[in-house]
């Protein structure tokens, strides 16, 4: 019998409600695990609870936005090594990103081809 792999939890971070209504049901029926945030703040609370195996985090948001998110993400030690996928509609903060230069971060531009999401979340995920 060949045992199967855990499916993997992604936490959604967005203040869009309806954004993260379609990326739950579209990533829920490829077989992941959903949490959903609000903010950064939520966000933090999620992952201190039950550590993700990615996080989709948008980058303007009320109470903590997703750069300050971040850098409490990567402070942390048992944080510092989840995969994230920043998303915006500032091309500007694409280029931000783009300096981090670090493997384990991704972003893409909203509003995104959900087959682009997806091979990115293949990619951090090897």
């Amino acid at each position: 019998m060949i045992q199967r792999k855990r499916n993997l939890k992604v936490l959604i971070v967005d203040n869009d409600d309806m954004l993260r209504e379609i990326l739950h049901f579209t990533l829920t029926r490829r077989g992941f695990i959903i949490e959903e945030a609000k903010n950064g703040k939520e966000a933090l609370e999620k992952v201190n609870k039950s550590k993700p195996d990615l996080i989709i985090l948008d980058i303007k948001m009320p109470i903590m936005n997703g750069f300050e998110t971040y850098r409490h993400l990567r402070k942390n030690p048992d944080t510092k090594d989840i995969p994230i996928i920043f998303v915006s509609s500032n091309s500007t903060a694409g280029n931000i990103i783009r300096n981090i230069q670090e493997d384990l971060v991704e972003f893409i531009k909203k509003p995104y081809a959900i087959n682009d999401l997806l091979e990115q979340i293949k990619r951090l995920l090897r």
